[in-house]
């Protein structure tokens, strides 16, 4: 089962009826199965972190890479490794996200080898809007000093107080 959750905070907002209109397009199936459908009203701040990934980027145009080969990224050519995230912006405000950016060698104890709290929307904006989807990236690179397994941890925060604060973290990827 596919999950899905979405913002309808700019169309519907203050509305006493909404209605849904679930529309099926040409796939290779002749049916759809919707279950457990829920509106509700959306918390005044909301941050919903996806997947943290890895972008690798040379001044030469290489291809980007999630497992990075340690002498690749201390060669001439690299200009180091950024971490990026997609950010939903799930609450009913808009909210301006901070970061705190970090990364555990857990081939060292795991020591913390990457602090980080400067990160950009590549929008260029300083928020985002209810609704609203943006790409969060680190400021500065990543040098590792030494080989190792490392573990990514990116934990957003928006300016309000947060409802779902265990959706704003994700330290599920790794790389070596």
């Amino acid at each position: 089962p596919t999950v899905v959750e979405y913002n309808i905070t700019q169309i519907n907002a203050n509305q006493a009826t909404v209605y849904l209109n679930l529309e099926f397009s040409l796939s290779s199936h002749y049916f759809m199965c919707v279950d457990d459908i829920l509106l509700y009203e959306a918390a005044a701040n909301d941050f919903r972190v996806d997947k943290v990934m890895p972008k690798c980027f040379f001044s030469n145009e290489f291809p980007r890479f999630s497992k990075i080969p340690f002498y690749t990224l201390n060669c001439a050519d690299a200009n180091g490794l950024l971490f990026t995230t997609k950010l939903h912006n799930m609450g009913a405000t808009d909210d301006t996200p901070s970061l705190h950016a970090r990364a555990r060698n857990l081939s060292q104890a795991n020591a913390i080898d990457f602090d980080e709290t400067a990160a950009t929307l590549t929008s260029g904006l300083t928020s985002i809007a209810p609704g609203g989807i943006d790409t969060l990236v680190t400021d500065n690179s990543f040098f590792p000093e030494r080989k190792g397994n490392y573990r990514l941890i990116f934990d957003v925060a928006g300016t309000g107080v947060d409802n779902t604060p265990l959706n704003n973290i994700d330290s599920s990827s790794t790389i070596e």
